[in-house]
């Protein structure tokens, strides 16, 4: 279950590999990128709620049977009121035997994940290397993991995304979504983030 992790793999960090930055522009913005959905690149815009969750997800992977009832739940109690949870399934690390449009009918048979625009499986991408999602090389430079590394490691790693597109949290693997609930609150509300929890 574990990401490649050779010396290529390592994902760029200065900002021309990720979005420019030079004096007068916009800082990047979630809303910036496009993502690979039912074969097209599509801008990510009407996927992002006022609290968005982006996780990479393998549906073999053993621990999805507590990471993926976990997402369901948090979006049951919080997706009247603008949460989002986006699923990027890879082939890097652990092959995924099955094409993008399988595995969103398994996700949705298997957890009943799947409901537009709340609740997307996108289409199978790099995360890692010079061909990841530019918004995955994104979002890995803005936040580090609890390990001090920036890019994705581990299947199930999760970010929190605000109103406005950015990173504002993220979580580790094995971090229950439970236990995100109040992060999630705090960023529909419009309030600070609590905390970081000791399950860090």
């Amino acid at each position: 279950d574990v990401l490649p992790t050779a010396p290529e793999d390592v994902l760029p960090t200065a900002p021309e590999d990720v979005l420019p930055t030079a004096p007068g522009d916009v800082l990047p913005t979630a809303f910036r990128f496009d993502v690979p959905f039912r074969g097209e690149p599509s801008p990510i815009a009407p996927f992002l709620g006022k609290a968005t969750l982006v996780v990479n997800v393998k549906f073999d992977d053993p621990i999805s049977r507590e990471q993926m009832p976990g997402l369901q739940s948090l979006l049951s109690r919080f997706s009247k009121q603008g949460l989002h949870v986006l699923a990027f399934p890879t082939d890097q690390g652990w092959f995924e035997a099955e094409d993008s449009n399988t595995l969103r009918i398994k996700f949705k048979t298997s957890y009943d994940f799947g409901q537009y625009p709340t609740a997307v499986v996108f289409d199978k991408a790099d995360l890692l290397g010079g061909n990841a999602l530019p918004l995955y090389r994104w979002m890995s430079a803005e936040l580090v993991n609890p390990w001090g590394l920036a890019r994705v490691t581990l299947n199930y790693e999760k970010f929190l995304l605000d109103a406005d597109g950015q990173p504002v949290r993220r979580y580790p693997r094995r971090f229950p979504p439970e236990a995100m609930e109040a992060d999630i609150a705090a960023v529909l509300a419009g309030s600070p983030l609590p905390p970081i929890s000791p399950l860090f």
